[in-house]
């Protein structure tokens, strides 16, 4: 008797399939192919967010479009960004005080007006025996954000380094490359 299919949820929303036979899962995979997001920048995570979130500040989802399409649009190699965490608000849906990358969503008073900003986090890990919160860079405007992803992306090209080795290298370089796009 063929044990039962079932699909299993992760926390950082990956999908488990259980039980298929070999050709089931190459079926499945072939089906899949062309909508797989096979790099780190391709499988970042966002809360529901707003409208769907009463809780949340910001549309979280819109944020991680609009860096993909931004990407996308200057035909950037992604192969050195990691998996970035898009929350929008403070709680903690996607991890994102955890993640090499992430972004809080929040309101800031810029020149009298409340803008939609969100918090960046980077350096944190989820690794045995290693976890560890990120540090708070401050916020940036949530229109400035696909723009410093492309720039982030191009130095990491340039120098042929993974996000986490440039950090710990170039920290000071990283901290000037942002100094233009924090509000806080």
């Amino acid at each position: 008797m063929d044990k039962q299919q079932d699909i299993r949820l992760s926390m950082s929303e990956s999908m488990y399939i259980r039980n298929l036979s070999r050709e089931e899962g190459e079926k499945l995979l072939a089906r899949m192919e062309e909508i797989n997001k096979v790099t780190r920048i391709g499988m970042s995570v966002s809360c529901v967010g707003v409208p769907t979130c009463q809780i949340g500040v910001l549309e979280s989802q819109t944020l991680l479009k609009e860096i993909n399409r931004a990407l996308m649009e200057h035909n950037i190699n992604t192969d050195y960004l990691p998996s970035v965490s898009i929350s929008g608000c403070f709680n903690s849906c996607s991890r994102h005080q955890v993640s090499e990358i992430g972004f809080a969503g929040c309101k800031k008073r810029i020149s009298d007006a409340p803008a939609e900003a969100f918090e960046l986090h980077v350096g944190g890990a989820v690794e045995k025996d290693k976890t560890h919160m990120g540090n708070c860079m401050g916020a940036l405007r949530k229109e400035d954000i696909p723009d410093f992803m492309v720039k982030l992306s191009q130095v990491l090209d340039t120098k042929g380094m993974y996000f986490m080795d440039y950090l710990k290298e170039y920290q000071k370089e990283f901290e000037d490359l942002t100094k233009p796009y924090l509000i806080s």
